[in-house]
């Protein structure tokens, strides 16, 4: 029941996984707002200009430093207003902490294991779907 067009969405790791969901989310309509990866942490609530990012990770090997966006330290960005959230970086990036201050709906595990147990119970209970 999660309309695409319009959504906005936050993703860790920009490479293969991370990248990629970005792209095809942004052609289905949806708004990548904030992108996060070993180099740094960028938000643009307008949506981040994909034609622009892309190319620019290529170049310099991830998204810090992209002109497009303000840097925001690594720890907002799990205070992201998004519903929807991809983690597709690291294994568990999702402590019980932060799926505590998670505003997404909506968590699409893009690593291997990027929530711990413990965050897994906290999202259910709070309605968010994981998958």
């Amino acid at each position: 029941g999660l309309a695409l067009d319009g959504a906005r969405i936050a993703v860790q790791g920009f490479g293969n996984v991370g990248g990629s969901a970005a792209e095809l989310f942004a052609q289905a309509g949806a708004k990548i707002v904030a992108a996060q990866d070993h180099t740094g942490t960028i938000y643009n609530d307008k949506g981040l200009d994909l034609a622009e990012l892309v190319p620019y990770v290529k170049q310099v090997g991830g998204v810090g430093g992209f002109k497009g966006a303000e840097a925001m330290d690594a720890e907002s960005f799990w205070d992201v207003q998004a519903e929807i959230l991809i983690p597709a970086a690291l294994e568990g990036v999702i402590s019980a902490e932060r799926a505590a201050r998670i505003k997404a709906r909506l968590v699409l595990e893009g690593a291997n294991g990027p929530t711990v147990p413990e965050a897994d119970d906290i999202l259910r209970e709070r309605d968010v779907l994981v998958v």
